[in-house]
């Protein structure tokens, strides 16, 4: 069983900043360069299984638009779906805020998740640690909901 979290700013910050020390790790970032000001006032979402944080994405307004980024899912967690669960969260909840377009930085060789969404590479490869991202971006009212359901009903 599953729980998911939300916590706002730093306040009740403590699990989502453990979760973000092992992504820096996965990524080789060192972990002061891991938090930033957008900590300060991003919603932060968790995914708790069977009470074991086992995910952590945040979200928050950047410009004209809602960034979504530094989603991580603990390696043994998974094959539970919980990555794509957060980011259907997030972007579900994304759409109702301010700004035309939904933004996300993501670490290539991930895009294909978000491409399925409707995202499109909108930007230049960075570097941080051992990782290099992508920007990719979708209008707010372009996201394309998807199924992974596969089973016909009669």
């Amino acid at each position: 069983m599953f729980i998911t979290k939300w916590t706002f700013g730093n306040i009740d910050f403590d699990d989502a900043r453990s979760l973000r020390e092992l992504l820096a790790d996965s990524q080789g970032i060192a972990h002061e360069n891991e938090f930033d000001w957008f900590d300060t006032i991003a919603a932060h979402l968790m995914v708790l299984h069977e009470g074991t944080l086992a995910s952590v994405a945040r979200m928050y307004p950047d410009g004209d638009y809602t960034r979504i980024d530094k989603l991580f899912c603990k390696d043994e967690y998974k094959q539970y779906g919980y990555y794509e669960l957060m980011l259907r969260l997030l972007l579900f909840k994304a759409q109702t805020l301010a700004g035309g377009y939904i933004v996300c930085t993501v670490p290539e060789g991930e895009q294909g998740l978000y491409q399925q969404f409707g995202f499109v590479a909108s930007g230049e490869k960075i570097k941080r640690g051992n990782t290099e991202f992508i920007e990719y971006r979708v209008p707010k009212d372009g996201v394309r909901w998807f199924s992974m359901c596969k089973e016909e009903h009669k």
